[in-house]
């Protein structure tokens, strides 16, 4: 097994930014940050609290890159349909709402920044996912603990 300091290390190390969280981080992140070592339940229970609020932090960031992506991508919506919209009567096409957005929908930017609004969203739910851990990684503190001291009244 690995050290709390190992650990962490490793935490750090694959994620230095926001940016960074993938699949093959958050599985080795979920793995580091849910361990705990029976041994030391109550310096586990102690750290609870603040590493908690580290990925809640995490959690806020990535739902502030979530809301800015979807604001770009509503932005470069309503541009394209002006544009659009200014375009189509020049082409001799019927300007419709529909017509409009199937337009819009075809060009690249389009889907660029639709990608970006779904990349903002994976890593948004994969921080909530990590950060859920902790609340059941408590639980379990607490209900490891509450044994070891029944089991300690046993034997007293």
């Amino acid at each position: 097994m690995m050290s709390r300091t190992e650990q962490m290390r490793t935490v750090n190390s694959l994620l230095t930014t926001l940016d960074d969280l993938n699949w093959e981080s958050y599985v080795e992140i979920s793995k580091a940050i849910s361990y705990i070592d029976e041994t030391q339940l109550n310096s586990e229970l102690a750290e609870s609290a603040s590493r908690y609020t580290y990925w809640s932090g995490m959690l806020a960031l990535a739902k502030k890159k979530l809301d800015d992506a979807k604001l770009e991508f509503d932005q470069h919506v309503a541009i394209m349909s002006e544009e659009t919209r200014a375009d189509l009567p020049s082409k001799g096409v019927k300007t419709t709402d529909k017509k409009v957005m199937a337009v819009v929908e075809s060009k690249p930017l389009y889907r660029a920044a639709r990608e970006s609004v779904i990349e903002a969203e994976l890593k948004y739910n994969l921080m909530r996912n990590l950060t859920e851990s902790l609340k059941h990684r408590k639980d379990m503190l607490v209900q490891m603990s509450a044994n070891s001291r029944k089991e300690t009244d046993l034997y007293t």
